[in-house]
């Protein structure tokens, strides 16, 4: 199923016609007839009928269309998530707004200056059809007016602003301090009944017990404000709807006795489960590696031809800055660098910062997980609420010189501990008698198990930094004697070996046969 039949479907069911989709879709009407005939074979049902001149969905298409909408909601938020990551230098902000469009251009500008190669598309409407475009995704931000507006499931407050609703008259000299008792005889002009700019105006009225006498209601804060102008009547209007009419005494402002009136501009975005972390680097041009299974990997050494080649696919430039790592993702050059060691397995990084994300999967793990029995594969995170963990080094040094993959074992993958346990003392072993080691710093130990036959221990350990090394094991405190052996525990020699040489970037594996009675 492919989303460019699904968009054709929700086009149709917003303006039931193919031709009319087809403009929308920037489209040909026979590809959107021919997308929807296929998406109907996949899903093996009727999606649309002819009811006199217009196309209808059918009852099959509307169970299908609230699933659809969260799909492509979810498909463009993740588009404009990723086009966050990279750093807002560039990529497309969508703004609705009603009648706070007032105070939008000086937010704009100042935005504008901040981030130049961001464009910002602005949408106007009322509150519910602002609302109903975050809903669906078509809108990213909305500013809105509203003096109760509270979170709900599906969008979230990011900040608001309180803001004046003043009494304006085109009388050089209004009523000083009057009660609004006494402006029962006036006229006056106000919003449309059940607007968001009505509401409190009325709430306020009626908190203090006065009826006015409304002549004309408009949508428009720009309507009525000429309408005063023209001596229609007296409203009340955002101070910043009349700011500049008042200095130039065009308009005055009626102050009566009974308390200001205030509402709220509030700006709102989409809720979802997923927030990003953002990390800024401070370098330019860090090179970045990240940990990978048996190793690490930075951009560079990318399999050839791997990626995105069609135009339906994520564009290339993103993909570049997709990272699925293991355990740690370090960046920095050969002077000095920094180690996020993490516990989940996204990161996204662009000029400037690397943002973690959020993705469930498995993931390789030294230690098997065993269930009734068999081994198992756990998503990692765990589902549920998840709270991100992570820890931050930094050194003189690259990513090898500061040894980066100790840190992020270290912070995922605890040592084990043994403990002494004698009729007298019950304690774990100091450190100096850890029960396995290497001297390699560049080696890691990524298993050790019992081998599948014979008294014996299997070790596997691999190079990280891409150095050749040398090194004895130690096992139980004591240097052992072991044999090669391949991932099948099947020996490679028939004679005993002290130094384990592992090649730049080598999965070593061994079998250590143990002695009869442990020390």
């Amino acid at each position: 199923m492919e989303l460019k039949g699904l968009r054709s479907l929700m086009a149709l069911s917003e303006l039931g016609s193919i031709s009319l989709a087809a403009e929308k879709l920037h489209l040909s009407p026979p590809a959107i007839h021919k997308q929807l005939k296929i998406l109907e074979s996949e899903l093996g049902v009727v999606l649309y009928e002819k009811v006199g001149r217009r196309l209808q969905l059918t009852q099959a298409a509307e169970v299908l269309l609230p699933y659809l909408k969260e799909l492509l909601a979810q498909y463009d938020s993740a588009l404009a998530a990723l086009q966050e990551w990279k750093g807002m230098k560039r990529g497309v902000v969508r703004l609705g707004t009603g009648p706070s469009a007032y105070v939008l251009p000086a937010i704009l500008k100042e935005f504008r200056r901040q981030n130049p190669a961001v464009e910002v598309l602005v949408e106007t409407g009322n509150t519910p059809v602002l609302l109903d475009g975050l809903a669906r995704g078509s809108l990213d931000l909305a500013l809105l007016v509203s003096a109760d507006l509270v979170e709900k499931e599906d969008y979230r407050v990011e900040m608001s602003w309180d803001f004046e609703l003043v009494m304006i008259s085109h009388q050089r000299l209004p009523p000083s301090k009057p009660r609004l008792a006494e402006l029962k005889h006036l006229r006056f002009i106000l919003f449309r009944k059940g607007s968001r700019m009505e509401e409190p105006i009325d709430r306020y009225f009626a908190a203090n017990g006065f009826e006015p006498n409304v002549v004309m209601r408009f949508d428009n804060a720009e309507f009525i404000r000429s309408m005063v102008r023209a001596g229609m009547g007296i409203s009340l209007l955002p101070l910043w709807v009349v700011d500049r009419d008042v200095k130039e005494r065009r308009l005055s402002i009626i102050r009566p006795v009974e308390p200001p009136l205030f509402s709220k501009i509030a700006l709102v975005r989409r809720k979802s489960g997923f927030v990003p972390r953002v990390f800024p680097l401070e370098q330019q041009n860090a090179d970045v590696r990240t940990g990978v299974p048996f190793g690490s990997a930075s951009t560079a050494e990318l399999m050839p031809s791997a990626g995105p080649h069609f135009g339906d696919e994520v564009p290339l430039d993103i993909w570049k800055g997709w990272r699925q790592i293991q355990d740690w993702v370090s960046a920095g050059t050969k002077a000095w660098g920094v180690t996020i060691s993490a516990d989940h397995q996204f990161m996204t990084v662009a000029d400037g910062s690397i943002r973690a994300g959020m993705l469930r999967g498995t993931r390789f793990y030294p230690a098997n997980i065993v269930r009734e029995g068999h081994a198992v594969l756990l998503p990692m995170p765990p589902a549920g609420t998840y709270v991100f963990r992570y820890s931050f080094t930094s050194g003189k040094g690259d990513w090898a010189e500061t040894t980066a993959w100790r840190a992020g074992m270290a912070f995922n993958t605890g040592l084990i501990p043994v403990s002494a346990v004698n009729d007298l003392t019950h304690k774990t072993l100091p450190p100096e008698r850890s029960f396995c080691g290497v001297d390699g710093d560049n080696l890691v130990i990524s298993a050790l198990k019992k081998a599948d036959r014979g008294d014996a221990i299997v070790l596997r350990a691999f190079d990280e930094r891409g150095q050749a090394v040398e090194t004895p094991v130690h096992f139980l405190g004591q240097q052992r004697s072991f044999r090669p052996v391949n991932m099948l525990e099947e020996e490679a020699g028939n004679t005993d070996r002290k130094i384990l040489r592992v090649q730049p970037y080598e999965i070593g594996t061994i079998r250590i046969a143990l002695p009869a009675q442990l020390p």
